[in-house]
Parts: C-alpha cells; structure tokens; sequence
C-alpha cells in the first residue's frame, strides 16, 4: 500500500480533541477567587509602572549600550587573537 504520512491515517483524521483542563476543574472545581486588593496601596499610572521596571530602565540606560559595544569587541579581539595563534 506504501507510505501513508501523518494525516492520512484513519486514527489521526478521526481524533476528536481534549476537554482543556477537564482534570483541573474536578479537583479544584469552577470556582474564580476574588483577589482582595489593599484599599490603600498607590494607585500608579501607567508610566510609574513602566519606570518601576528595573529590567526596561536597564535596557533603556545609555551605558548599557556602551557596555554591550565594550563587550562586543573583547569577545571579538578575543576570537581574532585565537585564529591567529
């Protein structure tokens, strides 16, 4: 009969899919729970939050522009001086 690749098989185009999370919501029921949020905490804008991260304001700092440059070419110079010896 030859090769039959995936997709052509009777067991693959007949499958029917999952019920997503079936499992989960047995044990831990349907239930949603509702996060008590602290009446007190600042209310941040959408800008406060985005300078807060300290990863972001890492990527966007001058320097580290220069430091990824710097370390460009040590791992350059590095490389070269190892193919010539």
């Amino acid at each position: 009969m030859g090769y039959m690749g995936f997709g052509m098989r009777k067991e693959d185009y007949k499958r029917k899919p999952k019920e997503a999370l079936t499992r989960y919501k047995e044990v831990y029921g349907n239930d949603y729970v509702e996060i008590d949020h602290d009446p007190n905490a600042p209310q941040l804008s959408r800008e406060e939050v985005l300078n807060k991260s300290k990863v972001r304001g890492l990527f966007e700092w001058k320097g580290f522009l220069l430091l990824k440059i710097i370390a460009l070419l040590i791992i350059s110079f590095v490389l070269f001086v190892k193919l010539l010896s």
